[in-house]
């Protein structure tokens, strides 16, 4: 049987929940369908969402780098690995889970963006001149960012998997 997501979950109280546990952990969460769009984004950070994605060239990463965890969601071994990790053209990190009913991939929980060492200031301050961001702004926001072990988001990926 062929299932919509839409049609089995109330996504309003998909977003609620997930606004729910940012407030409480501080973890970012986005709902992605397979076709690579954005259901449902809670406390996603500005480094992405206010400089990366809005600006032409950076975006064009950022949507290869989209299309990268659609594929090697895809390629996971479920029995192996719950969820797939993976690293953006920036540096920061997003663990994906697949949401899977009777066999049927409907959609991806995303959780990130975050880095799991210190970013290099360095590296950022002259990403901020290449693409034309306000390097204060821009800087700012990547402080910001969280950093988190892997350790931490097995655990935040097993509190949604059923």
């Amino acid at each position: 049987m062929a299932y919509v997501l839409t049609e089995i979950f109330d996504l309003k109280k998909i977003k609620d929940l997930m606004e729910s546990f940012y407030k409480v952990t501080g973890v970012s969460s986005g709902l992605v369908d397979c076709q690579g769009n954005i259901l449902i984004h809670v406390g996603w950070q500005d480094i992405c969402t206010q400089f990366h994605r809005r600006n032409q060239l950076s975006g064009s990463m950022c949507e290869d780098s989209d299309k990268n965890i659609l594929s090697g969601i895809q390629s996971l071994k479920m029995e192996k690995k719950p969820y797939y990790i993976h690293k953006c053209k920036f540096g920061l990190y997003f663990a994906v889970s697949p949401i899977i009913i009777e066999g049927n991939h409907l959609a991806n929980f995303m959780f990130g963006q975050f880095f799991i060492n210190e970013p290099d200031r360095e590296k950022f301050s002259e990403l901020a001149k290449e693409y034309g961001f306000p390097e204060k702004d821009y800087l700012d926001v990547l402080d910001r960012v969280p950093i988190y072990d892997l350790e931490k988001f097995d655990s935040v990926i097993n509190h949604f998997r059923l």
